[in-house]
């Protein structure tokens, strides 16, 4: 999918100011790839080209970040805090995930809402979140890691071999297209079960 530099850098650096707000030293050095990686998953997952943008921030946190950012983001977006962490996605991306296994992921016919935070507190959400698999240690996933040339490390999820590649494009390309920046990515060995 074709993405909007213009849309992205003005949602991540909506991001980057709410977070700034709410967490002490956001804007510092320290951490600078990760944090940019969250700015850029927030733009990315709120214009559609990710399904989920999740983190465990706590429940204060999330709801602070909400409040700062909900202004800036397209109205289809949804923004939710809770103690599943802060949650940003749209409807029409996530649906057709969760109907495509209802069994897995609306064992007890959950609502969407319902259905991400469960997901999101089990660390099953990786399909979600745009990942191709659905959590870390799935049986035979490989291992995706996104990375600059200083081989900074900006991401690492899981994959299903068979969907690796694009799966590794597609978030490389959230991340550069926020950032501005050349980035690689790394696909690594099946993950086995112990």
């Amino acid at each position: 999918m074709e993405r909007d530099p213009h849309l992205v850098s003005k949602i991540g650096q909506a991001a980057r100011a709410a977070f700034g707000k709410i967490f002490e030293e956001w804007n510092s050095q320290v951490d600078w790839p990760i944090k940019r990686t969250v700015e850029a998953q927030i733009a990315a997952a709120s214009l559609g080209y990710k399904p989920l943008y999740w983190d465990p921030w706590g429940e204060a946190a999330s709801g602070l970040i909400r409040s700062h950012l909900r202004a800036a983001l397209p109205a289809a977006t949804i923004i939710d805090a809770s103690d599943a962490g802060l949650l940003v996605f749209r409807r029409d991306l996530v649906g057709p995930i969760l109907d495509s296994d209802p069994a897995f992921y609306r064992p007890h016919g959950e609502d969407d809402l319902s259905a991400i935070r469960d997901l999101s507190r089990t660390g099953q959400n990786g399909e979600l979140l745009g990942y191709g698999a659905r959590s870390l240690d799935a049986q035979g996933a490989v291992q995706i890691r996104i990375f600059n040339d200083d081989a900074e490390l900006f991401a690492f999820f899981a994959s299903d071999p068979h969907l690796a590649e694009f799966h590794a494009r597609e978030r490389l390309l959230d991340i550069a297209t926020c950032l501005n920046e050349d980035l690689s990515y790394s696909i690594g060995p099946a993950v086995s079960q112990a």
